[in-house]
């Protein structure tokens, strides 16, 4: 996704775009299929606006994620959202690599937001999904969906590999 920085008109330009499962080559995960994968083409709202030689991209990428809840095991369809706000500066010669945080370089008369889009959604991409909020998950002795029925186990559910734990007197 290449920006020409001529093109930007003086009131910016606002980019509504989708993107394919296959744009994302930082997930290859989502990509190859396993039990995780994007529910239809993941969306683009970004507004480009230009100051001189700066360039500013603010917006969001959102997509819809199927994947397995991390507590009942249940198939379930989740959002993902990750905002997008950078600066863009013409790399001067001799610049040091180490950036700071929301600000880029861009070399030529053009920039290429789709590395930067990739790894903006990768540090927003959730670490695990939920169906919902209050999901209470799988009983751990006996597997019973909680969601959907009280736990059959009888008596105190204790982990024996802790039993001299339990010996123990506080005071």
């Amino acid at each position: 996704m290449k920006i020409r920085i001529d093109s930007i008109p003086d009131e910016g330009l606002h980019l509504e775009e989708t993107r394919p499962p296959a744009w994302w080559t930082n997930f290859p995960e989502l990509v190859k299929g396993s039990d995780i994968r994007f529910d239809g083409p993941a969306m683009l709202d970004i507004t480009v606006e230009r100051t001189g030689s700066q360039v500013q991209v603010r917006g969001s990428i959102r997509a819809a994620i199927v994947t397995v809840c991390s507590r009942c095991l249940k198939e379930t369809t989740c959002r993902a959202d990750a905002p997008v706000e950078v600066f863009f500066s013409p790399e001067q010669p001799g610049e040091d690599d180490e950036q700071f945080e929301g600000y880029e370089t861009y070399r030529g008369d053009e920039i290429d937001l789709g590395e930067y889009l990739r790894g903006q959604f990768a540090l927003h991409f959730p670490s695990r999904f939920l169906c919902e909020s209050d999901c209470k998950g799988l009983c751990s002795h006996c597997g019973a969906d909680l969601n959907e029925e009280p736990c059959s186990c009888e008596g105190e559910k204790f982990d024996p590999r802790w039993a001299e734990l339990k010996k123990l007197k506080f005071e």
